[in-house]
């Protein structure tokens, strides 16, 4: 466990001056995530956005185990991690039920049981209607909801979701980040999110993490000053987004 962090019971994560290296392309390796230290607590709304891109997509297979950290430490409060990637991952061959239940289906659930926790989800995400389409017929934001309702089937304590608002329409964006504040606020679970998009950080995030490039490292953590539900309208919001756009320019 980490010394120099705080850890409590209700901590979902903590990393501590982690590093981690990867190769440059170069034949060298070199740190892509230098020095990050991180306390997350467990249902909190935490969006982390990178300019470069690079350093997120690093730090969420380091947060996930797929990728050993140099040095640093790291611990794990959480107990049934999911992923909702942003290019969704769904198997075409399969319908949107048979993706849906994928993940139970590697655990040996029975087909029964799977199709029903499935179904459930589905109707969740709103798209128990196109349960036996497949991928290749839905729109971008169903394809979404379809991987998200297949990460919710694990029952996860830790969800991360990778730029799940990029290459939406403002009323499909509008829709899914509705319904997942209602999801997050249901289910009681921790969220981690890569995101680009200002508005989007400040109207759903508890913190905004800033990161910087080369290597990749924390520059800055800002907390979101106002209350729920959020008016994406309201001066106040305009604020916050005008205080995290500066931020963000500072460190660019």
């Amino acid at each position: 466990m980490p010394n120099d962090m705080n850890y409590s019971p209700d901590t979902a994560l903590v990393l501590s001056r982690v590093g981690v290296r990867a190769d440059n392309g170069r034949n060298r390796r070199e740190f892509a995530l230098e020095d990050v230290s991180l306390s997350v607590a467990k249902g909190e709304f935490v969006s982390i956005v990178d300019p470069s891109g690079i350093g997120t997509s690093t730090l969420m297979r380091v947060i996930l185990g797929l990728m050993p950290p140099a040095r640093g430490d790291i611990m794990r409060g959480f107990e049934t991690p999911a992923m909702v990637p942003r290019d969704h991952a769904l198997f075409p061959w399969l319908t949107v039920l048979e993706n849906v239940a994928f993940g139970l289906q590697m655990k040996d659930v029975p087909q029964e049981t799977r199709e029903h926790v499935a179904r459930e989800k589905l109707a969740e995400v709103n798209l128990e209607h196109i349960e036996q389409r497949y991928p290749a017929v839905l729109s971008r934001e169903e394809r979404q909801r379809v991987s998200l309702a297949r990460a919710l089937t694990l029952a996860p304590d830790l969800l991360i979701m990778d730029e799940p608002f990029s290459g939406l329409d403002t009323i499909a964006a509008a829709a899914l980040k509705a319904d997942l504040l209602r999801i997050w606020r249901s289910h009681s679970m921790t969220i981690l999110m890569t995101n680009s998009l200002i508005p989007e950080a400040v109207e759903l995030s508890d913190r905004v993490v800033l990161m910087e490039a080369h290597p990749g490292r924390i520059a800055t953590t800002l907390t979101i000053n106002l209350p729920r539900p959020r008016d994406p309208r309201s001066p106040a919001f305009f604020r916050e987004v005008d205080r995290l756009t500066n931020a963000i320019r500072r460190i660019s």
